[in-house]
């Protein structure tokens, strides 16, 4: 990353967590178009307790059938917009569920994409 933001391939990067913090080479942190914040999101007792309980309700709420609050990669709707949805999710899954045992790979991608596709125009249209 730091030769391709040293040869103008990359413009710029914002890191969060390394493999060793603080890293040993700091050339890549201190780049002048790198932002890089500390992970420090647990570091003390209390908050490693609070991540934990968290963690666990949430897969509680999943092996429930309630969703999950914080999904990795989930769009953030608005709230408004996310009312409007909401409604649709339970059939949406299905759906989803439903095309994964009727079709290929290929195809599934390439349906909810039109999906995704029409989706957002609908969420325009709000």
């Amino acid at each position: 990353m730091l030769d391709a933001l040293n040869n103008d391939q990359l413009a710029a990067a914002a890191l969060d967590v390394f493999v060793q913090e603080p890293p040993e080479d700091m050339s890549l942190v201190q780049h002048p178009n790198v932002i890089a914040t500390p992970h420090l999101g647990a570091s003390t007792e209390e908050a490693q307790r609070e991540v934990a309980i968290e963690a666990a309700e949430q897969v509680l709420a999943i092996l429930e059938g309630r969703p999950a609050r914080n999904t990795v990669n989930a769009p953030v709707l608005p709230p408004d917009v996310h009312a409007i949805l909401e409604p649709y999710i339970p059939v949406a899954t299905l759906l989803g569920k439903l095309l994964i045992n009727l079709t290929d790979d290929q195809l599934v991608g390439e349906t909810l994409s039109l999906m995704k596709e029409r989706l957002l125009n609908t969420i325009r249209l709000y």
